[in-house]
């Protein structure tokens, strides 16, 4: 009897699974775009945290979500936000009732936070076992010395009125919080690396004659002194500063021929 009742509640077991299938899933940082060397260089350019989301559920699509963001820094560092969805993915057909993108206190200094929700009325949501991008948050760091050495951290976090990490599979199925891979947390390092010189940003740091002809168009125009007409800056002002003064000028050109080609000092060390 024992035997035929427990056989019994695997069965029972089995059909509910079979129904309702694998309840749950995961929200991770699928890449960031902007570091060095892991790192978040400063100066630098802009960071973006890439957020992909899956559905472990292969029958049941998610009707409503909730996923907001904390992003924490160390020590008086500053930045400018922005945030958007992937291009793939198309919330606003999936999440026909509502998908909305919210900023909590969102000042570019301490913490700041940013929430992704929608829900459905009869769109899809997200469907059975999806796998792919969904949205991204992009930082872009103040020019500041004084930043170098602090941390800065991305965490999932507590927005209001909706609030609660969840995602809602509906009344029948149930709620349930998805996986989080984080925090994830950046060291803001200097953009220079070694000695100076590396003036156009070649991922070897070699300096060579390609930097020298990148300092020259940055500083001077070819074209009657249009400034349209003069080459990028560089990508670290503090590699172009061959020789450590704090200014990027024409000593620096002159001291990196010098270095090439007469035997001159070599580039200062970075800070």
């Amino acid at each position: 009897m024992t035997r035929i009742f427990a056989i019994t509640m695997g069965l029972v077991c089995l059909l509910t699974i079979t129904a309702f299938g694998q309840n749950g899933g995961r929200v991770w940082l699928d890449e960031v775009e902007g570091l060095m060397d892991g790192e978040i260089p400063i100066p630098g350019g802009p960071v973006t945290f890439h957020m992909s989301h899956q559905n472990y559920d292969p029958v049941n699509k998610v009707k409503g979500m909730v996923n907001g963001y904390e992003l924490c820094a160390t020590g008086g560092v500053t930045w400018v936000g922005s945030w958007g969805l992937d291009p793939s993915f198309p919330a606003n057909d999936w999440f026909d009732l509502v998908f909305s993108i919210g900023q909590f206190g969102w000042d570019g200094a301490g913490c700041d936070s940013v929430r992704f929700g929608g829900s459905v009325m009869v769109g899809t949501g997200l469907p059975p076992g999806f796998f792919g991008p969904v949205y991204y948050i992009t930082v872009d760091f103040d020019d500041n010395s004084a930043f170098i050495g602090e941390t800065f951290c991305l965490d999932s976090a507590y927005c209001p009125p909706s609030g609660n990490w969840m995602w809602s599979y509906g009344s029948a199925v149930g709620a349930f919080p998805p996986d989080w891979d984080g925090p994830h947390c950046f060291d803001l390092v200097s953009c220079c690396r070694g000695t100076r010189g590396n003036v156009d940003g070649d991922p070897a740091d070699q300096v060579d004659i390609a930097d020298l002809i990148y300092m020259a168009d940055w500083m001077f125009s070819d074209a009657g002194g249009d400034p349209d007409d003069y080459g990028p800056p560089p990508p670290c002002l503090a590699e172009a500063d061959i020789d450590g003064s704090g200014a990027n000028d024409i000593t620096d050109l002159v001291g990196l021929v010098d270095f090439m080609f007469n035997g001159g000092a070599p580039p200062a060390d970075c800070p």
